[in-house]
């Protein structure tokens, strides 16, 4: 029961017990899922998702330029699974690998896209290969979804979402 627990909740969920700091009422939903020293990881984060959202959205008319496209957003997730692997960034020690395999996932199918762009066609085993990978993110995005429900599930019908939402706002001494 003990692993199972660690597995699904990890070292549980952080509140602010000082009346300064009730930020995390406005944003907990946001930053909830980080270790409290490390919540600062949630811009990161933002910020690669709007650096890869602004490269795609570039336009261009080019199997070079796309394959441009897929080498930066490539570098962006294997940046971020770099940093990742260096703070460790998530209060669940899950988040954190599932993390890690969808970023290497990801970063390496960008890569093959590319590799088919330089070849400049769209036919190319490396598009099946990184359709294979991106499917297989999905299927990680899902076991996380599940993950995360059942973690929920055992917070609320446990009690401890009452307990954690009464100790913010129990000054420390």
């Amino acid at each position: 029961r003990g692993q199972v627990r660690e597995l699904f909740i990890g070292p549980g969920e952080w509140v602010s017990t000082s009346s300064m700091n009730h930020w995390i009422n406005r944003y907990g939903s946001v930053v909830r899922t980080y270790k409290q020293e490390v919540v600062w990881f949630s811009f990161i984060e933002f910020s690669a998702s709007l650096a890869i959202s602004g490269i795609q959205a570039a336009e261009t008319d080019t199997y070079t330029g796309c394959g441009h496209k897929k080498v930066f957003t490539a570098i962006i997730f294997f940046v971020l699974l770099a940093v990742e692997a260096v703070v460790w960034p998530h209060a669940r020690p899950r988040d954190n690998v599932l993390d890690f395999t969808m970023l290497g996932v990801q970063g390496a199918a960008m890569l093959l896209m590319s590799v088919g762009y330089y070849e400049e066609t769209t036919v190319h085993w490396t598009f099946d290969v990184a359709s294979d990978l991106l499917m297989a993110s999905v299927v990680v995005l899902l076991a996380k979804v599940v993950m995360d429900l059942c973690s929920e599930g055992y917070i609320f019908f446990s009690g401890r979402r009452r307990t954690l939402q009464d100790a913010m706002f129990i000054e420390k001494k």
